[in-house]
């Protein structure tokens, strides 16, 4: 790794070797989603695209897929493991063998940029001279990431670290993407230094030619974590609560079905309720959005950019969301910006009740979405024309 450092290679500026710990397929998960889609603009975009991944995480029946889909795939093992019980440790979950690895992997193609998802393997970054454009993609902010969840009755999981570590890693690069602006004024702070560039979920429009009438199926979609676990349950709680009438349904798309054994025996009877369907992973998520009259992101915790919120917005489908749930995408509409999942359900009841059209909600949505989309696609691809 030494070695590395005193070479002088010659760079390709229209090539990125793109590292994630986790793979771009499927996209089952909103994180995979974003690397999927940030790839995906890179690739339309003429540049080439190094993807490197591990095997700890990796569905190796989706590899051919994946193959197809980059200029190069490469899959790295980790002997180190990511589990809660190292995570708050600095540099604990950095496998120092696959980081050589990753060098040798940026001077074997050339790739001028290098971007790391996640900070907490971004020590490898190190291991490259400063002609290289180092970038990490950060998805969340980490600092007291366990804090906030134990604030919240909820149980650990995942990564945290505290804003003194969170700024020693986001350091290693030389442009931090951040999901929204006030985390990119966090990381700065953090950091001591102006890096951050916000770049949300980016989905290009791909509006559907559907009519939204009257209400009467609710979308949700929520991939396996601990947040949209507890969000989707306390929609389901106020929802039910409401008293509307039973021809009135809730699709619940997404891998979330799979927790439903941790909740309470009282919450689970939320999830069984007559009006209420899980449906698993939705392979092409079009066909779900092309079944339900609108979408409802009741998320009321956490930081990032909530994925499935975006995507919908993308095709153009009626989304009526909490602030927390909408943050990053800057709609002031108020069926965008409820404080509470009671309002968010007081407000569907309206609709439902008077029987009011969706389609000027659509298409309200539609105009947020193209200004958003342009927008942060400038921002995204100016870091690869070294423009920051």
């Amino acid at each position: 790794a030494s070695n590395l450092l005193k070479q002088n290679p010659k760079l390709d500026e229209r090539s990125v070797l793109f590292y994630s710990p986790f793979s771009s397929h499927p996209q089952n998960h909103g994180n995979k989603k974003t690397i999927y889609n940030f790839c995906s603009l890179l690739k339309s975009e003429g540049y080439k695209v190094h993807f490197v991944t591990l095997s700890n995480y990796l569905d190796f029946s989706y590899l051919k897929e994946m193959r197809k889909a980059w200029d190069t795939v490469d899959i790295l093992t980790a002997a180190v493991p990511m589990t809660v019980n190292n995570a708050t440790t600095f540099d604990a979950w950095y496998d120092p063998k696959v980081g050589e690895e990753l060098a040798s992997l940026s001077f074997k193609y050339g790739t001028k940029h290098v971007l790391c998802s996640y900070i907490f393997q971004s020590k490898f970054l190190e291991l490259l001279p400063d002609c290289f454009n180092k970038i990490i993609d950060t998805h969340d902010q980490m600092s007291s990431r366990f804090e906030k969840l134990k604030s919240k009755g909820l149980p650990l999981e995942f990564f945290s670290c505290s804003p003194q570590q969170e700024g020693r890693y986001l350091r290693r690069a030389d442009v931090v993407i951040s999901r929204t602006a006030k985390e990119a004024l966090v990381f700065n702070e953090e950091m001591g230094q102006e890096k951050a560039v916000v770049v949300p979920h980016l989905e290009v429009p791909k509006e559907m030619n559907k009519k939204f009438d009257n209400l009467s199926r609710i979308g949700i979609v929520a991939s396996s974590n601990i947040v949209n676990l507890y969000a989707v349950t306390d929609f389901l709680r106020q929802f039910i609560g409401i008293g509307l009438d039973k021809s009135l349904e809730v699709i619940i798309a997404g891998e979330v079905r799979n927790l439903i054994p941790r909740l309470s025996p009282e919450e689970q009877e939320f999830c069984k309720n007559p009006s209420v369907k899980f449906i698993g992973f939705v392979k092409d998520i079009k066909d779900f959005y092309m079944e339900v009259d609108c979408v409802v992101s009741p998320i009321t915790f956490g930081t990032g950019i909530n994925v499935k919120t975006v995507e919908a917005l993308s095709y153009g489908v009626p989304i009526f969301s909490t602030k927390n749930g909408m943050k990053g995408v800057g709609s002031s509409l108020r069926e965008h910006s409820f404080d509470s999942i009671e309002d968010l359900c007081g407000c569907l009841k309206e609709y439902r009740l008077n029987k009011k059209s969706l389609s000027n909600l659509s298409e309200k949505s539609i105009d947020c979405y193209r200004e958003y989309f342009h927008t942060n696609l400038n921002n995204f691809l100016r870091i690869f024309d070294c423009k920051y």
